[in-house]
C-alpha cells in the first residue's frame, strides 16, 4: 500500500469515526428527547382518562344500583383507600411504587391520582396500560435509517475532501518520481561508459600506483551503478519479471561476490562463506541479482572497517550477517520500508535496498526476516 493511500485511509477513518461518534450523540439525544415526548403524550391520555374516571366514579357512588363500576378498553384502574389497601379493581395490580405519580414497569405505565372527595373510600386511583412500542419501534427506525444515510454522504465526502487534501502530495511525489526516473536514465550512459574506461585503461597500463587509483574509480563507479539499478527497479519494475526460469544461485553468489571484492577489499572487510554448490532456484535471473547486491551492499555500507560479513546458502536459505553498526530498535519494524534508514547521518545508503529485497522476497512468496542489535550488527535471512 503506498503513503498515498495510507493516509487517505488514515483520513476517512479519522473522519468517518469522528463524524460518526458526533452523530451517535445526537441521534441517542433526539432518541431520549422523542422517547420523552412519546411518554408524556401518554401521560395526558391517562391523566385525561383519570379525570374523567373520577366523574364516572362519583355517578357510582350516587346510585350504586344503577351504575356499574367504570371500565375501559385500553386503561385498566384501581382504587385504594387511604392506607393504601385495595378497595377495587379490574386487574390484578402488582406491588405499587407510591412515591411517583407516574412510572413505567416492565411493560405497562402506571399512573398515581388522588382522589378528593373519596368517592366510595377511595383515596388514590391507579390507572394502568400496556406500553405501546410500536411508535417506539418507529422512531428506532427512523433514526437508524437517518443515520446510515448521514453516514453515507458523511463517507463519501470525506473520501473526496481527502483526495483533494493529498492532491498536492500526490503532484509533489510525481513530479520527485519524475525527476528520479529522468536522473537515472542520464546516469546510466556516462556511468556505462566510465566503466568501460577504466577497464580499459587497467588492462593497458600495468602501474600499479595508477591502478590503486584506478579501483577506487571504479568502486565509486559501481557504486552509482548499483544506485541506478535500484533506483530503475523502483520505477518500472514493481512487479516480478515474467522471464522466471531454474538457475544456479550458488553461481550467482560467488559471481556477486566477486563483483563487490573491490569494496570488501577497501573496508578491509572479511568475507566468510558457506555456500552449498549447485543450489537451484525458480526466478528471475535479474531480480534475485539485484536482491543479492541490495544485501551484500547493506552489509558493507553499514559494517565497520575491518569488520566481517558471512553469507550462508543452501537449499532452504540465504542468510547474510554483518558485525556493523545495527539497526536501532525503534526502527526494526520499518526498516524494509522506502525511504528509512538505520541512521540519520549523510553516510550510509538513500533507504531503498532493503524495500527493494522486501518488494522481490514478497513477489516470489519467500519469507524476510531480519534480526539486529545495535552496534553489534545485523543478520538478514531469506527462505523460500
Amino acid at each position: 500500500m503506498t503513503s498515498e493511500q495510507r493516509s487517505l485511509i488514515r483520513f476517512v477513518l479519522f473522519y468517518a469515526v469522528s463524524t460518526f461518534i458526533l452523530l451517535s450523540a445526537l441521534a441517542l439525544f433526539f432518541y431520549i428527547n422523542q422517547k420523552s415526548q412519546i411518554l408524556t403524550n401518554e401521560q395526558k391520555k391517562m391523566q385525561s382518562y383519570a379525570t374523567e374516571f373520577t366523574w364516572k366514579l362519583q355517578d357510582v357512588h350516587q346510585r350504586p344500583d344503577s351504575v356499574y363500576y367504570p371500565q375501559h378498553n385500553k386503561y385498566r384502574s384501581a382504587i385504594y383507600d387511604s392506607s393504601h389497601t385495595l378497595i377495587f379493581s379490574d386487574f390484578i395490580p402488582p406491588v405499587i411504587n407510591w412515591s411517583k405519580e407516574m412510572y413505567q414497569q416492565d411493560s405497562k405505565l402506571f399512573l398515581i391520582k388522588k382522589v378528593k372527595p373519596h368517592f366510595l373510600g377511595a383515596s388514590f386511583l391507579v390507572i394502568a396500560t400496556k406500553t405501546n412500542s410500536e411508535p417506539l419501534k418507529k422512531l428506532q427506525q427512523n433514526v437508524l435509517i437517518v443515520m446510515l444515510i448521514l453516514f453515507t454522504v458523511v463517507l463519501l465526502l470525506s473520501y473526496f475532501l481527502g483526495k483533494q487534501f493529498i492532491k498536492p502530495m500526490r503532484q509533489s511525489i510525481e513530479l520527485l518520481d519524475n525527476f528520479i526516473k529522468d536522473t537515472t536514465h542520464e546516469l546510466n550512459t556516462p556511468v556505462s561508459i566510465i566503466l568501460t574506461n577504466i577497464e580499459a585503461t587497467r588492462s593497458i597500463i600495468k602501474d600499479e600506483k595508477l591502478n590503486k587509483y584506478m579501483r577506487r574509480l571504479e568502486i565509486a563507479t559501481r557504486t552509482i551503478s548499483n544506485l541506478y539499478d535500484s533506483l530503475t527497479f523502483l520505477k518500472l519494475n514493481h512487479g516480478t519479471d515474467k522471464t522466471d526460469k531454474t538457475f544456479n544461485i550458488s553461481l550467482l553468489l560467488q559471481e556477486r561476490l566477486q563483483y563487490f571484492e573491490l569494496h570488501f577489499h577497501s573496508r578491509r572487510l572479511k568475507i566468510n562463506t558457506q555456500i552449498d554448490e549447485n543450489v537451484m532456484i525458480y526466478a528471475n535471473v535479474e531480480n534475485i541479482r539485484r536482491l543479492i547486491d541490495n544485501l551484500l551492499s547493506n552489509s558493507i555500507k553499514y559494517n565497520r572497517r575491518d569488520g566481517k560479513i558471512t553469507v550462508i546458502l543452501n537449499e532452504k536459505i540465504l542468510e547474510v550477517t554483518d558485525n556493523g553498526i545495527g539497526i536501532p530498535s525503534d526502527k526494526l519494524s520499518s526498516i524494509q520500508e522506502r525511504f528509512v534508514r538505520a541512521e540519520n547521518s549523510s553516510e550510509g545508503g538513500f533507504g531503498i535496498g532493503l524495500h527493494i529485497v522486501k518488494i522481490i522476497t514478497g513477489n516470489y512468496g519467500y519469507k524476510l526476516e531480519i534480526k539486529s542489535e545495535e552496534s553489534k550488527g545485523t543478520i538478514v535471512r531469506i527462505t523460500w
